[in-house]
């Protein structure tokens, strides 16, 4: 995998099209609009560095590993990483594995993102998109192996995230809301923008192997897909999903489950 990122810069993105198609299923790992992060019983949540460790399931089967984690980049900057891996099936003789860091900065206790960038590999070929996000000129625009007409630009939003830290964003807002609530955010990812709605749902009772948590639902709708997702987070964990559960036609489609944290 690169490690092109250090601290809150970069550097240019560089193409590589050697070609061969990306396992589409494993698209949404890195799509973590469906990861909702947790919140804590306190007036504001406070980021610190953690790891978390994730099975990844896929049509009802466990095909992959993930984790997600949160450390401090230079500055007062943050670098939060997804790294995923297919270990069954397909994705695991496919050779699978992606990288997503994004680096933000708190603004009013608010993400707001800075760079990104987003690696995929497989024996087929690989991909490296960079996303830059200038909020002097308003506007974000992608480099690197991402189509000329997605290449942006598109106008920035105070709500303004992408998939990958949509998670954190929400973890951070949530508090002071009450079932029923909705939170909203302008998602922004590779040439497009889109209004995304999660609706907060009373707390619930979620066996995990941490033990049974007391977690609380978040609910985006589809109905043009026939997609619904649901994502768990639990009061007292680090800004990171229990469970992620996305269903198509009442199907199970994607999970996330928690497998283990570290500080």
């Amino acid at each position: 995998m690169h490690q092109r990122l250090r601290g809150a810069g970069l550097g240019p993105a560089v193409p590589r099209r050697n070609g061969g198609p990306r396992p589409a299923p494993w698209a949404w790992v890195l799509c973590l609009a469906t990861g909702i992060a947790a919140a804590a019983d306190t007036p504001a949540a406070t980021l610190e560095p953690f790891v978390a460790h994730y099975s990844v399931h896929l049509d009802g089967r466990e095909r992959g590993r993930s984790t997600l984690s949160l450390e401090r980049g230079t500055g007062d900057t943050w670098r939060y990483t997804l790294r995923a891996e297919g270990t069954r099936g397909l994705a695991r003789l496919a050779g699978f594995e992606a990288e997503q860091t994004s680096v933000f900065v708190l603004e009013g206790g608010a993400p707001r993102l800075q760079r990104s960038l987003s690696t995929r590999e497989a024996l087929v070929g690989g991909r490296e998109v960079e996303t830059v996000f200038d909020w002097v000129l308003g506007e974000a625009r992608w480099h690197g192996d991402v189509d000329a007409d997605r290449r942006g630009p598109v106008a920035l939003t105070s709500n303004a995230v992408n998939a990958h830290l949509l998670n954190l964003a929400l973890a951070l807002d949530v508090h002071g809301h009450a079932p029923g609530d909705v939170v909203r955010y302008r998602l922004i990812e590779r040439g497009r923008a889109d209004a995304v709605a999660y609706t907060i749902g009373p707390a619930e009772r979620l066996p995990t192997p941490l033990g049974e948590l007391h977690a609380i639902p978040l609910t985006s709708e589809q109905p043009e897909k026939s997609r619904v997702t649901t994502a768990w987070y639990a009061p007292g964990l680090p800004p990171t999903p229990v469970r992620v559960l996305r269903t198509r036609d009442g199907k199970p489609e994607y999970e996330l489950r928690l497998l283990s944290i570290e500080p």
